[in-house]
């Protein structure tokens, strides 16, 4: 903490006109989220499974053998693609014929293959103060030897419930793999539930500052966990304590 302190110390002093009136550390309150979602895997149907898709539309067929020598296809690649579309919901036995379901013919008309759902859980940490999810992991242990960000209970008055689930969405796309071909997509099907964790807190690292050639008094807030500035916060601490800045550091600027 000391080395980092000292670092954003030496760049705020690069500017001849700001002067450092205090710096300090405290927690940002963050509420850790875990989200249990399905994602399915789309991808480009390709020729093959048409091909049977529009054969079970347009005839009856009870076996493999059968479309094996209506097609010219080898009865081992036809049996793969037809359990995954069993799997899949997109076909159906009925009285010993393959039959599309309303599935097979929604994705058929799309030319996209929809494969399982995957379940999935991840762990997000929402700042109220934010009003979003912020990205990373905590990991200073010593967070209870400062003390608790003084405009949290502005904030604090926050519930899961009331949580827009496109925030959640958004910020759970960041999880997805990234699939190497563009004819194939990792999407979010559903996000089953949001249950609340116990709260952790994120240390911030304040400066107090006042620049002599413009007159003002501003804040400056390092956030540990994003390793940036945070105008958020900066914006927030600014708007309540610069009018009390000005009295409380009259005599020292």
């Amino acid at each position: 903490m000391n080395e980092l302190k000292n670092r954003l110390t030496r760049e705020l002093q690069q500017d001849l006109q700001v002067k450092i009136l205090h710096s300090q550390y405290w927690n940002l309150p963050i509420h850790p989220l875990k989200v249990d979602f399905e994602t399915v895997r789309q991808t480009k149907m390709d020729v093959l499974m048409k091909m049977l898709l529009i054969a079970f539309r347009e005839s009856d067929f009870k076996d493999i053998n059968q479309l094996s020598d209506v097609l010219l296809v080898e009865p081992l690649f036809i049996q793969n693609i037809v359990n995954k579309m069993l799997r899949a919901g997109l076909i159906e036995k009925r009285e010993q014929i393959f039959t599309l379901t309303n599935k097979g013919v929604e994705q058929l008309k799309t030319e996209t293959f929809v494969e399982q759902p995957e379940n999935c859980t991840e762990k997000l940490l929402y700042s109220p103060c934010h009003g979003m999810v912020l990205q990373g992991e905590l990991e200073d242990p010593n967070h209870e030897q400062f003390d608790e960000y003084r405009l949290y209970d502005h904030y604090s008055d926050w519930d899961v419930d009331i949580l827009e689930i496109s925030i959640i969405h958004k910020s759970l796309q960041g999880f997805l793999p990234v699939e190497e071909t563009p004819h194939v997509q990792t999407v979010i099907a559903e996000i089953n539930s949001v249950a609340p964790l116990a709260i952790d807190f994120l240390p911030c690292l304040e400066f107090q500052l006042y620049n002599q050639e413009k007159d003002i008094f501003y804040a400056r807030i390092w956030n540990t966990l994003l390793a940036e500035w945070d105008e958020t916060l900066e914006g927030q601490i600014n708007a309540h304590d610069r009018q009390e800045w000005r009295e409380k550091y009259k005599g020292k600027i």
